[in-house]
């Protein structure tokens, strides 16, 4: 596996510090710091990676994955012969405070098998990423974002989601969005792909109307190897207090469903923020 931070952004990455190694630049304001740098040789940290929602079906592994025979996390999806039950696994964690702005990378194994169809009750939507404020849930005061797949041909395309103004996330809430028809492809099944999501909290008091949408200076967007997949512009700030994100979780819950057991594996996540 390559070396996964840009260090221009970062400001210098220390891989033995994971807490709140803050410096500050010449105006005072602080620069991006490692908040989790994880290769998963060992364990997963259980004081870390939880939430109130809980880690679901995740384990630690060493298999021979890719080519890559380190320690990883692996994430289960259990199949079923039904096409209406869904699936779950999800790696949640809890950030020491809420940020502003903040930036993941991670490799990301998609499985051979992997096979994303449209069940007979239309629900297709996989959860990639939840980054939320306060108490999780539909309704909420704080900032919700993330991204979600859906059924493409059995590939799935990724579509960028935000809250907006305590409504739910969803694909169209927001303004500027672009989505990826092709970010899991058949090319992508049986290897790993490199994943970089940056995220920038809205600031108070800039918002404005665009096409009869509030819209505000945050940002969420997705990079697939380095090139950019997919983004939201444009998001609004909620409320006038603290803006950003404390909770948040990888994959999730998998309302396609899936007919057999769908393994993915999540290795050398970086986590860096302000």
């Amino acid at each position: 596996m390559t070396e996964m931070v840009d260090k221009s952004v970062a400001g210098g990455v220390n891989p033995n510090t994971n807490l709140l190694d803050w410096s500050y630049d010449e105006n005072g304001d602080p620069k991006f710091r490692t908040i989790r740098n994880d290769t998963f040789d060992s364990v997963i940290d259980s004081s870390f990676y939880t939430s109130e929602t809980g880690n679901y079906y995740i384990s630690h592994d060493t298999a021979n994955v890719g080519g890559n025979t380190g320690g990883k996390v692996k994430l289960r999806f259990t199949g079923n012969v039904s096409e209406t039950v869904d699936a779950m696994a999800q790696l949640t964690f809890t950030l020491p405070r809420i940020f502003k702005e903040l930036i993941f990378e991670y490799d990301l194994y998609v499985p051979a098998n992997y096979s994303h169809t449209i069940p007979s009750d239309n629900a297709n939507n996989n959860k990639f990423l939840r980054l939320w404020q306060t108490t999780y849930g539909f309704y909420h005061a704080g900032n919700k974002c993330g991204a979600s797949l859906f059924a493409n041909s059995g590939n799935s395309t990724l579509i960028p989601e935000c809250m907006h103004f305590g409504d739910g996330v969803g694909p169209g809430i927001g303004w500027g969005d672009t989505s990826d028809t092709g970010f899991i492809g058949a090319a992508d099944k049986g290897a790993w792909m490199h994943v970089k999501v940056h995220a920038k909290a809205a600031t108070v008091g800039n918002n404005f109307s665009e096409g009869g949408t509030t819209c505000g200076d945050g940002f969420i967007r997705f990079y697939k190897n380095d090139v950019l997949s997919a983004r939201n512009e444009k998001m609004a700030s909620i409320g006038t207090g603290a803006q950003g994100w404390k909770y948040g979780y990888l994959m999730g819950a998998a309302n396609s469903g899936f007919r057999v057991d769908t393994d993915f594996y999540i290795d050398n996540l970086v986590i860096i923020g302000v």
